[in-house]
């Protein structure tokens, strides 16, 4: 099994887990998927979800999260300026 598969299937099984649910107001999201839709299907052949938004405003803020807080908190320390990825985490760091 590979690294981040073995790391992922042993976060699963040992790290406590919850789940959050969350309300959002999407009217803008949905005026600017319908105002971007035609353009983007006939340039790329790709039909423009709700989805492809959600992961990009995700994958931004992680990307900004990391710049801000460049550290990750193990029960032995902290450690400075690596990336906070849960994947890059394995049991021998905790």
């Amino acid at each position: 099994m590979a690294t981040p598969a073995k790391r992922m299937s042993e976060s699963f099984h040992r790290a406590p887990h919850f789940w959050l649910t969350v309300s959002a107001d999407v009217t803008n999201l949905k005026s600017a998927r319908e105002r971007l839709l035609a353009e983007v299907e006939a340039k790329t052949d790709i039909r423009l979800t709700l989805t492809d938004f959600l992961v990009k405003i995700f994958a931004t803020a992680k990307f900004y999260m990391n710049k801000i807080v460049p550290q990750i908190f193990t029960r032995k320390q902290i450690i400075e300026g690596k990336d906070t990825s849960a994947l890059d985490i394995g049991e021998e760091d905790m």
